[in-house]
């Protein structure tokens, strides 16, 4: 089962490029996203979670600091980009990162905000592709190659 079942892995790297910009979020932020990113790409996105120890995001972001890490996960996770769980197995404890999804607009998505949006036509019928065009005035068999929408 893939974690960005709703959007692909190029939609969700686009996702984060256009709201890191808007967040003014920094490089140290961006490269451990970038390696959480790059964690789930390793295995296909067949996870849902993936384990990393504060060490090897140090190791692969080149960021010396344990506490520069550990603040940085925070800050994304308090962004809403990442979420982590503390895990146990037996005597050891890691952290386990989940990216959160982005949908085709590059709007982060909640748990159940990234359900399918729909256009309804005149009959209360969904529509999609040139019928959700057509029920929101924007093509008709007039104005097609106009490119504009159509009076109403």
């Amino acid at each position: 089962m893939k974690t960005t079942q709703k959007s692909p892995f190029i939609s969700q790297l686009t996702g984060f490029w256009l709201n890191r910009e808007l967040d003014k979020l920094g490089p140290i932020p961006t490269a451990i996203y970038m390696t959480i990113f790059f964690e789930f790409n390793r295995t296909f996105w067949r996870k849902k979670w993936v384990k990393l120890t504060i060490r090897a995001i140090m190791e692969k972001t080149c960021i010396g600091s344990t506490h520069t890490v550990q603040q940085n996960c925070r800050l994304l996770e308090e962004m809403g980009y990442i979420k982590m769980r503390l895990v146990r197995q037996g005597k050891f404890q890691f952290t386990e990162y989940r990216l959160t999804e982005f949908n085709r607009e590059g709007d982060l998505c909640g748990e159940d905000s990234c359900a399918p949006q729909y256009t309804f036509d005149s009959q209360g019928i969904p529509c999609s592709g040139h019928r959700a065009a057509e029920a929101d005035g924007w093509y008709t068999p007039d104005n097609i190659t106009a490119g504009r929408k159509t009076s109403a």
